[in-house]
């Protein structure tokens, strides 16, 4: 391996996205390491966006106490993000279900622009003397066994040696293929049959639209749907998601825009106007349609010399506002890992065999909210399975939430699902049901009483709080 300039480091960190920027700063801070980061892309493109990721990502409790590692950095990106108190399912005809995040008051859920986050850890990373960053630097080679890579920048290559590497290069990492070259590794990746686009909505159409900024907006069924998550400037960024094998089907996207409009009900005739041509001008521009998928690697580390992190070892689908959250959950059990074991290899493997099976879990979980998300969360008995959920975790101690236990707690997901798969038992065969049912008649009831066209089924926060007769 020949190349210029051979500089030496105690870790080198391929990629300057979210993962890679903060555990570059959490060696720095924790054991005052000098690291380099490699990173593919130009500075620019860094801080303008990255094409085919999601604009806005979910801040939950678990990336807040990744972030709180770094002082102040969590009060920062509250600053920069925009509370999530709701979710608003929007149905046909204008009505809507409204479903309260299960959040605590010293916690929360913040939708947060991708960019906000790069700027606040970039900020760090250059004022920090034991970093150094590299930008238009493509991998090339690895030497797994020497702990090297081998980068080309403007036609010059160079070589960067560490104690160790870390691969926080993305889904499609060059690490991870470079590491597991040659390995006995299993290896899946797995495209879902739909594909995303992104728009935006500025806060002046917000405000003329009347949507409420403190909260997740849906809109669609089976055939695709809108997710909308609002920033802290009162606009809302929206990811439109449509079957793949429709996504070049004029008549199709014009079926579904007509579907579309029928949840605009209660609009004024002009505002509908307005959202109906933007919503077209969308649909039926063929251009820019992401793919969402899912991608598992059974090898994470290699010996004492490379470590893979994010999404690099684990590509989830992205509308379970977990990932991340996860993959900043991964720097900090690295860096607990290497804090507790005085031997590096050690450390490396206790960190993969805390979080790999953890992360299988989070895979499937993502993949069943997706559903959800399609088609079960306008059903009424989602929406009475929810209201259960939060007011028996509310009213007992023995019933956990477990959408509360994946955004408000630092649970391991594998218990999620154990606390999740044991309470539907408790549904099913102890009478837990029963009170599903009742939701179901109440909002039933309710619907049928309103004065409102439009329907809103509240979280039993509100039914514990106010009364649960009162509204």
């Amino acid at each position: 391996m020949e190349a210029h300039n051979d500089k030496s480091y105690d870790c080198v960190v391929v990629g300057a996205g979210i993962s890679g920027l903060y555990i570059s700063l959490r060696l720095s801070l924790e054991f005052g390491y000098k690291v380099k980061i490699l990173e593919k892309r130009s500075r620019e493109d860094i801080l303008s966006g990255e094409m085919g990721k999601s604009i806005n990502l979910t801040l939950s409790h678990r990336g807040l106490f990744a972030f709180s590692k770094i002082s102040d950095l969590s009060k920062e990106l509250i600053d920069l993000s925009a509370s999530l108190e709701c979710r608003y399912v929007h149905k046909k005809n204008g009505e809507f279900y409204k479903q309260i995040y299960p959040t605590s008051e010293t916690s929360g859920m913040y939708s947060i622009k991708r960019t906000h986050i790069i700027q606040s850890l970039l900020k760090r990373a250059e004022s920090d003397n034991n970093i150094s960053l590299s930008f238009n630097s493509m991998v090339q080679v690895l030497d797994r066994e020497k702990a090297r890579v081998k980068v080309i920048n403007e036609n010059r290559e160079s070589m960067f040696r560490g104690d160790f590497i870390i691969g926080a290069d993305g889904s499609f990492s060059k690490v991870r293929s470079l590491m597991n070259k040659g390995l006995m590794v299993d290896y899946s990746q797995k495209f879902l049959d739909y594909r995303y686009k992104e728009f935006f909505l500025d806060s002046n159409t917000v405000s003329r639209l009347k949507l409420d900024v403190k909260g997740v907006h849906t809109w669609g069924d089976s055939r695709g749907f809108i997710l909308g998550l609002p920033n802290a400037d009162g606009s809302i960024s929206l990811n439109l998601i449509l079957k793949e094998s429709l996504t070049n089907n004029r008549d199709y996207k014009l079926e579904f825009l007509k579907y579309l409009s029928e949840t605009l009900y209660g609009l004024n005739e002009f505002n509908k106007v307005y959202l109906e041509k933007a919503l077209k001008k969308v649909l039926l521009d063929d251009s820019q349609w992401n793919g969402i998928v899912t991608i598992k690697t059974s090898n994470w580390t290699f010996q004492d010399k490379v470590v893979l992190v994010g999404d690099s070892c684990h590509s989830i689908v992205h509308f379970f506002a977990q990932g991340m959250n996860a993959s900043l959950e991964d720097c900090y059990e690295l860096i607990e890992s290497i804090k507790k074991f005085s031997n590096r290899q050690e450390a490396f493997e206790n960190y993969e065999n805390v979080r790999k099976d953890d992360l299988e879990v989070l895979s499937q979980l993502s993949y069943e909210n997706f559903l959800v998300l399609l088609s079960k969360s306008k059903g009424c008995f989602y929406n009475a399975r929810w209201n259960t959920n939060s007011w028996l975790s509310n009213k007992t101690s023995f019933w956990k939430n477990p959408y509360s236990l994946v955004v408000d707690s630092r649970t391991s997901y594998r218990k999620v699902k154990e606390i999740s798969n044991r309470q539907e038992i408790y549904r099913k065969y102890f009478g837990i049901w029963l009170i599903d049912i009742f939701f179901v008649v109440y909002g039933f009831t309710k619907s049928l009483f309103s004065p409102k066209r439009s329907r809103e089924i509240k979280n039993t926060h509100n039914f514990y709080k106010k009364g649960l007769v009162n509204d």
